[in-house]
């Protein structure tokens, strides 16, 4: 009598990689020492809060902070608007150097692909630039739950009007300022702790396509898209943005400026919360473009 061959279970590997900097992070975690709000933390136990402080929720189902609370964060009489020749994250390092008493925040905005790459893999071009800078990965790695949601939601393929907006917002990541080659050998490894909100896109018509299909609804959708980035900023009290021209949302420089500038600069109650914009691009062209229209509009203003 023959004997029934056994079916292999199909193994899974985990595609979630770190690389050396976070190994480096992962295996040094307790003996690394930050200042949190004035009192040393290790940074295993600063990254566990974190984890704990994320909040993951549509725009609609998030609770906003109260417009009080958010004025007295407010360092600026007048909001600061900027446009780096820079890499984003290197304009965060950069103002989280320079302004110590201002939490600094990165607003990603990506595709419902880019946020598989986030959650599957641990990076997409953003994400990358802060692996050797912080602990972002030590808390992607741990936010399964928020992972599972995102998936559920982005399966659901009713997008209300068309577009419709996920935000992903983690508190207090540890952007590390000292010599990366003497981490864990100080009392006190040198740090700030900065924002990531990452807000992720879902809609009924691919945007790659529209851009040369619609433009028109190209636009009307990116627009939408910027007005929710506004309002979950506000909504969790980052009021110091940092922005990324990305061109799959910037195709259209002056439109992206109008409607940035209509949503914050010139919109009476935003504009007296948030403290500094910062757009932020690597490509010269997009660089000047932008510098010029944002700079229009707010001298109409």
């Amino acid at each position: 009598m023959s004997k029934k061959k056994k079916k292999n279970k199909k193994k899974v590997n985990s595609t979630f990689k770190f690389n050396d900097f976070t190994n480096l992070l992962e295996k040094k975690s307790k003996k690394i020492t930050i200042l949190k709000n004035g009192k040393k933390i290790s940074l295993k136990d600063a990254t566990n809060d974190t984890v704990e402080e994320c909040t993951c929720s549509p725009l609609s189902g998030i609770i906003a902070m109260p417009a009080k609370e958010i004025a007295v964060k407010k360092t600026n009489p007048k909001m600061i608007i900027d446009t780096r020749y820079a890499d984003t994250v290197f304009s965060l390092y950069e103002f989280a150097m320079k302004h110590f008493e201002d939490k600094q925040t990165i607003c990603l905005t990506v595709t419902d692909k880019e946020a598989e790459y986030i959650f599957d893999y641990g990076y997409n071009s953003t994400i990358t630039s802060l692996l050797n800078k912080t602990n972002i990965n030590l808390v992607l790695s741990e936010l399964n739950k928020q992972k599972n949601k995102i998936k559920k939601w982005l399966k659901n393929k009713d997008v209300d009007d068309g577009v419709t907006s996920m935000i992903l917002n983690i508190p207090n990541v540890v952007l590390f300022t000292g010599n990366y080659n003497n981490i864990a050998s100080k009392d006190v490894t040198p740090s700030v702790l900065v924002n990531v909100m990452i807000q992720i896109v879902k809609t009924d018509k691919s945007l790659s396509k529209l851009k040369n299909k619609n433009p028109e609804k190209y636009n009307d959708y990116i627009d939408r898209i910027i007005s929710d980035s506004v309002d979950a900023a506000i909504a969790h009290g980052n009021i110091n943005l940092h922005i990324n021209l990305d061109p799959m949302f910037c195709d259209n420089i002056k439109a992206y400026a109008d409607s940035w500038s209509k949503y914050s600069i010139a919109h009476d109650a935003n504009s007296k919360l948030f403290n500094m914009l910062v757009f932020s691009t690597t490509s010269s062209n997009d660089f000047i473009s932008f510098s010029h229209a944002i700079k229009e509009k707010i001298e109409t203003i």
